[in-house]
């Protein structure tokens, strides 16, 4: 469920990170979503959260404890 797409190629992650909600983006990472998943587009959830917000520091902060 973690990993399922829309006709778009988004994951719930890349919704959360859109919708700026942080708190559903760290339950997510926390029970194995992806933050390096992209969408049909090629963006990953990092690239569709304004870079201003706190949902884009969590996501910053997950990808760099990604081998």
């Amino acid at each position: 469920m973690l990993e399922t797409v829309d006709t778009e190629g988004d994951t719930p992650l890349h919704h959360a990170a859109r919708g700026e909600y942080s708190d559903v983006i760290r339950l997510l990472l926390a029970h194995g979503a992806s933050p390096t998943k992209t969408n049909i587009h090629g963006k990953t959830p990092l690239e569709l959260a304004d870079p201003e917000t706190e949902a884009w520091r969590v996501l910053k902060e997950a990808l760099g404890s990604v081998p």
